[in-house]
């Protein structure tokens, strides 16, 4: 007999208190649990199979409920409240996996988690509804947010901590939709900043890291309707492109000579940041310069632009031919990009001051 929407998310309210809520017995089956997600949202998200013809029941006239994964997938209230609720007990579990280490070292394990993110994270963009959501859900995405807050930083590394709270939070200067302040779509946005994807997982994981980050910028720059403004996708993806900038000045900055892993690890976040940088000039140009942009939006914009140009003259000139070739080659990638013409003003000064600190007149 069929498994229904109620009975299934029953089941999982049972994994939740009894594992997922107990941390001696959530770490030994964290590999185990991101399986079971993984299995589970695939067959959410990817399975076609027609629901079963259904009979009436002789005894009360009633049709037997319908598999969980056709329940789920459907655009009723019921089905995204419940959709919603099994998001947050993925959400749970995929934010204890990719800190636990036994599954960071693991790239199969790593690849099912991200890719299980991006389905959801795209679920959640494409269509938050009206954002119902039981008591149970909100309160452990509260936990879960509050838990994993306290980040160190210092003088502009605060202000930027402050636009990431407000981001997530969905301050009044930052958007203007309501979705946006869903703390279901909150809490997928949550990974970008607090999770180790994909800063942290782009150095042991390269391949696939680039591959799921590539992924969500992408959905985050489409020029179809999405369930948060442009305004607020534009602020998420300047604030992580300026974290990305602030690792590689870190590293670039320095008088001390690199070594192969340092190398290695610049060409990770330039290729990083060649796809945040593209997306966002994507929703600049399509925004038509500052108009109808929130103050926070355009201020977080700004500061990104400004901190590419100057991680990119710090590769130009520097000392390592590896680092000098990558950061070429990300500026190349940059102008063959759609955004190419916001780009130019960017990438273009940087070239020509490069050449004239390099032969000056």
């Amino acid at each position: 007999s069929n498994v229904g929407p109620r009975q299934f998310l029953d089941l999982f309210a049972c994994l939740w208190q009894t594992v997922v809520r107990v941390p001696a017995r959530l770490g030994p089956l964290l590999p185990d649990l991101v399986e079971l997600v993984h299995m589970v949202s695939h067959e959410l998200w990817h399975s076609l199979r027609p629901a079963p013809a259904q009979k009436a029941s002789a005894a009360d006239g009633a049709a037997p409920e319908v598999s969980w994964h056709v329940g789920l997938r459907g655009t009723s209230d019921d089905a995204k409240a419940g959709r919603a609720l099994m998001g947050t007990y993925v959400f749970h579990i995929l934010s204890a996996a990719l800190r636990d280490a036994k599954v960071a070292e693991n790239s199969a394990q790593v690849a099912q988690a991200l890719e299980v993110f991006v389905w959801w994270f795209i679920d959640t963009l494409e269509g938050v509804g009206s954002g119902k959501r039981s008591s149970s859900e909100g309160a452990g995405d509260d936990e879960a947010m509050a838990a994993e807050e306290g980040e160190d930083g210092a003088g502009a590394d605060n202000e930027e901590d402050e636009l990431v709270a407000a981001a997530l939070e969905g301050g009044p200067d930052v958007a203007t939709d309501g979705n946006a302040r869903s703390p279901r779509c909150r809490q997928w946005f949550w990974f970008l900043f607090q999770s180790p994807f994909p800063l942290d997982l782009v150095q042991r994981h390269a391949a696939v890291t680039l591959k799921h980050w590539r992924a969500v910028c992408s959905v985050l720059s489409a020029s179809t309707q999405l369930s948060i403004s442009v305004d607020h996708r534009l602020l998420y993806l300047a604030l992580i492109s300026d974290s990305v900038s602030k690792r590689l000045r870190h590293m670039l900055d320095g008088a001390a000579a690199v070594t192969e892993a340092d190398e290695r690890q610049v060409v990770c976040l330039f290729a990083l940041q060649v796809p945040a940088v593209s997306s966002m000039c994507t929703l600049l140009q399509r925004a038509g310069g500052d108009g109808g942009l929130s103050s926070g939006s355009r201020a977080a914009a700004s500061r990104c632009l400004r901190s590419v140009q100057d991680v990119l003259l710090l590769g130009m000139k520097h000392s390592s031919l590896k680092v000098a070739q990558s950061t070429i080659s990300s500026m190349l990638n940059l102008l063959q990009s759609g955004a190419r013409l916001a780009l130019a003003t960017i990438v273009v000064p940087c070239l020509v001051r490069a050449l004239v600190q390099q032969h000056p007149p």
